[in-house]
């Protein structure tokens, strides 16, 4: 399969990872096993590359960790390369990063 994903306004990333893997843990999309629904990766989207804000952004912008059944199998990323964000949708694609500016594995 493939997933591509785009960012409509200001996604959270990991701000609510308190809940579990049954729970809404991430903005972003969530991989799971159908069988086991074992964790195997995760997408977080942040609001900002540039975000002034800590708790919503990337765990690598000091945003809040990923949690610990996500470990390092995630990678976060933002389509809004400005500071502040708008109610649209934004045109770069998801989880295709050519530089490290702006995504972050697990730091």
């Amino acid at each position: 399969g493939r997933v591509k994903a785009f960012q409509f306004g200001s996604p959270d990333a990991f701000m609510n990872a308190k809940v579990g893997l049954n729970g809404a843990y991430v903005d972003g999309v969530s991989i799971t096993s159908a069988t086991s629904m074992e964790h195997i990766w995760t997408l977080a989207v942040s609001p900002s590359t540039n975000s002034k804000l800590k708790l919503d952004t990337c765990p690598c912008q000091r945003g809040q960790a990923a949690p610990e059944f996500v470990g390092g199998n995630y990678y976060c990323d933002s389509g809004n390369p400005k500071q502040d964000w708008e109610y649209t949708l934004y045109s770069k694609e998801l989880w295709k990063c050519p530089t490290v500016h702006g995504c972050c594995s697990n730091p």
